[in-house]
């Protein structure tokens, strides 16, 4: 990829207080992650999923009731 390539234009570029890593150092990133969350009884209630880049999402699981025991 050529210099111009890689380029980011000023009128591309906003401004904010997130933090984001840029070429970090240190070779590949680090693998993502997966956290189960359970309620009281065990039963797993939502997956929190950490991306290498260090986003994070909750997946909220929902059952159907005639399905439990």
């Amino acid at each position: 990829m050529s210099a111009e390539r890689s380029r980011v234009v000023a009128d591309a570029v906003r401004l904010n207080d997130r933090r984001v890593r840029v070429g970090a150092p240190g070779g590949a990133p680090p693998d993502p992650t997966l956290r189960m969350i359970r309620d009281e009884r065990g039963v797993i209630t939502a997956i929190e999923v950490t991306c290498s880049c260090g986003q994070h999402h909750r997946i909220l699981c929902q059952y159907d009731p005639a399905q439990q025991a």
